[in-house]
């Protein structure tokens, strides 16, 4: 519960990624809003992008998805209709 939380993608586009368009959205399953945190490459690794998600208390749990964008405006979320669908984990 002391370190944040890695979240790593492999994000691809055919016409090429926006890379001020990729985003990782969060929150803790208690609150109603997200928070934004802003995909960063990971060096060496083509088309692997991270983000870390702060530390929590435990017990929490914390929902999650991604959003990218190409260069021609055209977004993509992950998982498949979120922020309906999200990715989840529980901190222990």
């Amino acid at each position: 519960t002391a370190q944040p939380y890695r979240v790593q993608a492999k994000i691809r586009a055919q016409r090429g990624l926006n890379p001020n368009q990729l985003f990782l959205f969060w929150r803790r399953s208690d609150l109603g809003e997200f928070s934004r945190l802003i995909l960063q490459p990971i060096a060496g690794k083509p088309d692997q992008f991270q983000a870390f998600i702060p530390a929590q208390s435990s017990g929490v749990t914390l929902e999650y998805f991604l959003s990218a964008k190409d260069v021609a405006g055209k977004q993509s979320r992950d998982p498949y209709r979120a922020p309906v669908n999200l990715f989840r984990f529980h901190v222990r």
